[in-house]
């Protein structure tokens, strides 16, 4: 993992732009997020962008490549990433330890966000971020009652 110190901000910020996480975001505010560039991070394939059982709290919005879900030592994909989906919102909210690994399937740039980044932000773009959170945590509800329903 290395800190995406070669690339632009506005290199940054075109990437942003095409994202459905964004959208809702002006491009003031999405200026402002790229600024804090100490939270953009590289990870090469193979690399693990989140340790199960670790209790590291941040989360990370993907913003290029792909990732993998695992859980366990057999590292079977659960699930996979693409760019503009967001992970590791669960220990971010609870403060408890991380549930499953987050394993980078090629290089990836992903935006770190923890605690210290969002007391930096207005509060205008505090309440998207969490917005956003929250969308995407009632569809991923929604999507494991409809399976779980089928097993029925």
């Amino acid at each position: 993992m290395e800190e995406v110190n070669n690339v632009t901000i506005e290199k940054i910020l075109g990437i942003v732009e095409r994202l459905d996480f964004f959208d809702d975001f002006s491009l003031g505010e999405r200026r402002r997020i790229v600024n804090f560039n100490s939270h953009f991070l590289i990870y090469n394939k193979g690399e693990y962008v989140i340790k199960e059982k670790s209790n590291q709290t941040s989360f990370f919005i993907l913003l290029s490549g792909t990732v993998s879900v695992t859980k366990g030592e057999e590292s079977l994909p659960i699930t996979r990433f693409d760019p503009g989906e967001f992970f590791g919102e669960i220990s971010f909210l609870t403060h408890t330890h991380r549930t499953a690994n987050v394993i980078a399937d090629d290089t990836v740039i992903v935006m770190r966000v923890d605690k210290e980044l969002l007391d930096e932000l207005k509060a205008e773009i505090r309440e998207k971020i969490k917005d956003k959170i929250i969308d995407k945590l009632v569809t991923r509800l929604d999507f494991m009652n409809d399976a779980y329903a089928k097993l029925f």
